[in-house]
């Protein structure tokens, strides 16, 4: 059918320049660390009961700050839509 052949790749390379062999590695011994008592990895959630004081309020607070940005930016758009919606009926007349 297609007779389409990528020639700008190296055969031991991907596009992006990421090395094969190096996408192969055996990750399973930093698996393992991770999942030692001790060990914590940024971006991971505390288990429940150890999270620091404090931390619960202050999400509370930011899901308020966001709950009114994204009102006041509903408000816009309507107001946005409404004057599309008189202009689009002036210019079919």
């Amino acid at each position: 059918m297609f007779l389409h052949r990528i020639s700008e790749v190296e055969p031991k390379y991907y596009a992006d320049g990421e090395d094969a062999y190096a996408m192969k590695r055996d990750l399973a011994h930093m698996a393992d660390e991770l999942r030692k008592p001790g060990v914590r990895v940024s971006g991971q959630e505390a288990p429940s009961g150890q999270s620091p004081s404090g931390s619960g309020d202050q999400e509370r607070e930011s899901e308020r700050d966001s709950g009114g940005e994204s009102k006041e930016l509903s408000e816009v758009s309507e107001a946005t839509e409404s004057t599309d919606v008189k202009d689009s009926s002036s210019d079919s007349q």
